[in-house]
């Protein structure tokens, strides 16, 4: 019994470091070192750090250099949130509706 569990944590193992491979060297063939684009992202209370989470792994993959977080209704609590996010990603730029963003980036 025990065997068998090692061998599934083992092959479990084995498959998530294939899948970091493969997403690595697709980042690697994606990316393009020319091509300047802005990842806009609506920010609402009950996605925000999902949101952000998942717009930053994004970039990180493909070859968006900027993601403009687009402050959409959210609370005081929830703003202060996403500020410290943005302090410790440098890719994040928290804006608000009204903003351009060409003028920002």
């Amino acid at each position: 019994m025990s065997e068998m569990i090692l061998n599934i944590i083992i092959a479990s193992l084995a498959i998530y470091g294939l899948t970091c491979l493969i997403r690595w060297i697709w980042a690697l063939v994606i990316k393009k070192a020319n091509n300047k684009s802005v990842l806009v992202v609506p920010l609402y209370d009950d996605n925000l750090e999902f949101s952000l989470r998942d717009a930053v792994s994004l970039s990180k993959a493909t070859s968006i250099e900027k993601i403009a977080a687009v402050d959409c209704g959210l609370s005081d609590e929830s703003r202060r949130i996403a500020l410290m996010f943005a302090n410790g990603e440098p890719l994040v730029k928290i804006i608000g509706q009204n903003d351009i963003v060409e003028k920002l980036f």
